[in-house]
């Protein structure tokens, strides 16, 4: 049996997909998946053993007419690859995971007659997936949040199987409760800029709390150097990095998230039970994150801030709010327990042998 799986662009879609995969490997040893991404995913799978498929394509932006042509070059190229690759692998079906690159193989399986799969990470279903909504046999939901989102025409097909999550990325929740109290910044896989720029008046507002309050902060593109010497010079204990491979070590020492809103990063913060203060992207598709969080406030697992409501000074509040509220944080830890889906790769694989398209 071979799965095929088509993510990436964005962590977003990329990790939950690589969660898949370590799921198949787990739901059947004999199982061999193959992987389509785009080329600026390759720092997140320097360790896989799968067969990994790069594809160039890029967004579509019908406003600008070169770009439309740019678009329709790269991606009529990107589907012949992709037919060309799908032919040898003759895989029994493929999942994809939303972004530009996911469409090229979904649209080569279409043509080639191969079962099409999606998962949608976000309460509001991207722009690729809403395409090949019509064409899938299976819509696989993170959220049911997402469903009065499509079409009534595809709704039979929605299976709602939550966010599959890395093995790297399973955390516990902190049993520590003497340690220092610990805050983990993340800013997703690209980083969040405007978490640098609240740095120096968020801490400086913290400083009586430097003996007691230290930083874990996930930089993505943001300089690290120079953030580990701000946190220094401003006397924090901190530990900063670009990327993290192994995100459990450190959901497991946390008490408190300071996050943006992916839909992957709340999948593994609410497995960690890591209690959260969510500033959602302000300029993503549809607004998707804030949709993404207000899932997670509703049930009061998070503390949702609109970034034009929010300052260094008001995040500030927050984390010493937090601090001296640790009944509060408990409380928000297990509501976030309560939302975790932590087998939602087995439930993929459940509904797909169901459907009868784990052919061998």
């Amino acid at each position: 049996m071979k799965i095929a799986i088509s993510a990436g662009g964005t962590g977003g879609h990329l990790f939950p997909a690589i969660a898949l995969s370590e799921a198949i490997e787990r739901y059947d040893s004999a199982a061999k998946v193959i992987f389509f991404n785009s080329p600026r995913d390759s720092a997140y799978y320097t360790d896989w053993k799968v067969p990994v498929y790069t594809l160039h394509a890029t967004g579509f932006n019908r406003n600008n007419f070169i770009k439309v042509i740019r678009f329709a070059v790269s991606m009529t190229g990107a589907i012949i690859k992709s037919m060309t690759i799908l032919k040898k692998e003759k895989p029994a079906v493929i999942i994809g995971f939303g972004g530009y690159v996911s469409f090229a193989p979904c649209v080569a399986a279409c043509l080639l007659r191969i079962p099409v799969c999606i998962h949608e990470q976000n309460a509001v279903p991207g722009k690729v997936n809403r395409i090949l909504a019509s064409f899938a046999k299976i819509i696989f939901a993170g959220l049911p949040e997402s469903e009065p989102y499509w079409k009534q025409s595809v709704k039979h097909k929605i299976k709602t199987v939550g966010i599959p999550v890395r093995s790297k990325a399973v955390g516990q929740p902190k049993s520590d409760k003497n340690d220092r109290f610990t805050v983990l910044i993340a800013g997703g896989s690209q980083g969040a800029a405007v978490f640098n720029r609240w740095l120096p008046d968020m801490l400086n507002a913290l400083s009586m709390y430097k003996d007691k309050i230290r930083f874990i902060h996930l930089l993505g593109k943001n300089p690290v150097a120079q953030t580990r010497n701000l946190y220094e010079s401003m006397g924090f204990e901190n530990r900063c990095f670009q990327f993290y491979a192994a995100m459990s070590e450190i959901y497991s020492v946390c008490d408190l998230a300071v996050s943006r809103a992916g839909s992957g990063s709340l999948s593994e913060l609410a497995i960690a039970g890591i209690p959260s203060v969510v500033i959602p992207y302000p300029f993503a598709t549809d607004n998707h994150q804030y949709y993404n969080a207000k899932v997670f406030a509703d049930a009061g697992a998070v503390d949702l801030i609109e970034e034009k409501n929010c300052s260094p000074e008001i995040l500030a509040d927050k984390i010493m709010h937090y601090f001296e509220n640790h009944a509060i944080l408990e409380t928000m830890r297990v509501s976030m327990l309560e939302l975790a889906i932590s087998d939602a790769g087995k439930h993929i694989m459940d509904e797909l042998k169901n459907a009868g398209l784990l052919k061998k």
